[in-house]
């Protein structure tokens, strides 16, 4: 992880959009803006807006692609890099910066989420979308940690299995 750590909050200000390398890796992109609001007499007005390009690679780029879209306020916590591109118009030589995420959650700000309901993929595996399941899940495991009777802690802890309590 980089030094320059940087966390922004804001509202999508387009589509995500999900690409892959000719090696076949997932990288997406978005743009994160922020409005700031002033406050005039007794009414807020919008102010000076501020957007910020977000990447995202690998399994996390899909998993972003199909969890966010357009208006949605999300967090991201990144590190910064420097970006250099021509203008097509005039040729010149252009500068900016992008956030390269390490971490992207939707915010609950104004927004609300419904328990048990995040769908979990599978760690390892292809690039190209992953199975249902939690992280590290052997195969053919019980989905969701419902085993008998639905308590997950069930089997005693006789075993030494991965279901065992870890105290």
């Amino acid at each position: 992880m980089s030094d320059n750590t940087l966390t922004i909050t804001g509202n999508l200000a387009d589509e995500v959009e999900l690409r892959f390398t000719q090696s076949g890796i997932p990288v997406a992109s978005f743009v994160v803006m922020q409005t700031k609001r002033e406050k005039q007499g007794q009414d807020y007005v919008d102010g000076a807006k501020n957007g910020l390009r977000i990447t995202v690679w690998r399994d996390q780029a899909e998993n972003v692609a199909e969890s966010i879209g357009k208006g949605d306020r999300v967090t991201v916590t990144g590190h910064l890099e420097p970006q250099q591109w021509q203008d097509r118009q005039s040729g010149d030589n252009r500068y900016g910066w992008e956030l390269v995420a390490d971490e992207v959650a939707v915010s609950l700000r104004w927004a609300t989420a419904k328990p048990n309901k995040v769908n979990r993929r599978q760690r390892g595996g292809s690039f190209g979308g992953g199975q249902q399941g939690g992280y590290g899940q052997p195969q053919g495991a019980p989905q969701g940690g419902q085993e008998q009777g639905g308590d997950p802690w069930a089997g005693g802890g006789q075993g030494g299995g991965y279901d065992d309590p870890p105290f």
